[in-house]
């Protein structure tokens, strides 16, 4: 039998006066277990479902948002299904019922978005014309907004974060093919009018430069096969055909500068992946594009006088709407005139001056912002880019292979789209709080080390 070990005898200082202070801070730090502090097996089993179908209903939710599926079936079926109201309704709800529907609000990227739309209210509050601002108010809350709260909350592991990448590049791929089975042209441009978002040459070339990315990353991510290189290059191949088809001249200044940032930020298989298979893809569209959209883009470097005359008429009228969106600033700086409302504005303001108005966006996103909602909402608009460029550095450098891959994804999607839309009225889409919520899912893994 082993010996006793001997323990030093009590000090009188380590004794407690039961009556003292000293018992009391004891007893709380050792207060036993209540019975409301336990958590039932069946409680987690419960939130963990609900969390799961949150997640499945964001990745359907995303695909339509995304591919604009939704659209395109109301504008040939006339039947509107609501499914952006209804899936994401049921994807929050699934949030709520988890205890993560507030997990986004831990994040400052999303309290700036908030102050936007704080400001956005204001502005319509304030409008110039408050019937025409508060549908695109009503819009904003219902389908874009909801999107920073649910990508936070139902992204919280890696493998989250791969799904919806894929999404991402199948919606990109679903899109894409929309262009060949629509007979709709403006003038012998691509569009697409059945979805009427999109419906725009100009918006369709911007949206496809801000997906090409992702529909790499589905075709050339971690593990794939060559049945996801072959699909993933020819829906690369047939993107630079809707592009080129849609003879958007702001889409072909985009898209020169979306190769030139891969060139300057990307690793040094990516930059030759792009110097030797760059040319190869626009070789093998360019054949098929359109003759009408080709001359078009010719005009950017040449132009017969016929096509130099419109191209001419075409930037006048730009740079003309883009004074008028500086001056409806500088005369409503704080709330701007309203929001969606500046072509009525304009109109208004030309009147006054014996002229006609243009009756036409501001071609410019950081200017309708800025007019529309005033100078303090572009400013909280850029700064949540800024600071969804800098989670997106921040993982790259951090984080494992999966999120790396994804956040210099992410970066490319949003610098492609951030030029694309200096030559869009697009100031309210939702592609921006689809890159700051995975972003801001995928900086907290990091933090917090759930990546590992």
């Amino acid at each position: 039998m082993a010996a006793a070990v001997a323990r030093p005898p009590l000090r009188r200082s380590d004794t407690v006066n039961p009556g003292s202070s000293e018992l009391s801070s004891a007893a709380a730090t050792l207060t036993l277990p209540r019975k409301e502090d336990e958590v039932s097996p069946a409680s987690v089993a419960f939130e963990s479902s609900a969390q799961r179908f949150a997640l499945n209903v964001a990745l359907v939710f995303f695909f339509f948002r995304i591919s604009f599926l939704h659209e395109y079936i109301t504008g040939h079926t006339g039947i509107d299904l609501h499914l952006m109201i209804v899936l994401g309704g049921l994807c929050y709800l699934g949030c709520l019922i988890s205890g993560r529907g507030a997990a986004a609000f831990r994040d400052k990227c999303t309290w700036l978005w908030v102050g936007f739309l704080i400001w956005m209210t204001i502005a319509t509050l304030t409008s110039t014309w408050r019937g025409g601002s508060i549908f695109q108010w009503n819009d904003y809350v219902k389908t874009i907004f909801p999107i920073i709260l649910i990508i936070p909350a139902v992204v919280t592991v890696k493998t989250d974060v791969r799904k919806f990448m894929t999404v991402i590049g199948l919606a990109g791929i679903a899109n894409t093919a929309l262009g060949f089975v629509s007979s709709d042209f403006k003038t012998g441009r691509m569009g697409l009018e059945a979805a009427g978002s999109i419906g725009d040459p100009n918006d369709y070339a911007a949206h496809l430069i801000f997906l090409i990315p992702a529909m790499v990353y589905f075709a050339f991510g971690l593990k794939k096969s060559v049945f996801y290189k072959i699909v993933g290059t020819l829906s690369v191949v047939a993107a630079l055909y809707q592009i080129l088809s849609t003879g958007s001249r702001g889409g072909l200044v985009s898209l020169m500068l979306f190769v030139l940032y891969v060139l300057v930020t990307g690793d040094r298989k990516l930059k030759v992946g792009i110097l030797l298979g760059g040319p190869v893809l626009v070789l093998l569209a360019l054949p098929l594009v359109p003759r009408n959209s080709i001359d078009r883009l010719n005009t950017l470097f040449e132009s017969t006088p016929q096509q130099h005359t419109e191209a001419e008429e075409s930037t006048e009228a730009r740079r003309a709407l883009l004074q008028a969106s500086i001056d409806a600033t500088l005369a409503h700086p704080i709330f701007g005139i309203g929001p969606s409302v500046f072509m009525d504005y304009e109109a208004g303001v030309a009147a006054e001056l014996g002229k006609h108005g243009m009756w036409h966006g501001t071609h410019n996103a950081y200017t309708q912002i800025s007019c529309e909602c005033g100078i303090p909402a572009l400013v909280l608009v850029v700064a949540a880019l800024g600071l969804t460029f800098r989670y997106l550095r921040r993982v790259r450098q951090l984080g494992d292979d999966t999120l790396k891959g994804a956040s210099a994804t992410l970066a490319v999607m949003l610098f492609g789209f951030c030029v694309a839309i200096f030559f869009l009225t697009k100031g309210y889409n939702f592609n921006f709080l689809i890159v700051s919520g995975l972003a801001i899912a995928m900086n907290r893994m990091v933090s917090e080390g759930n990546a590992a």
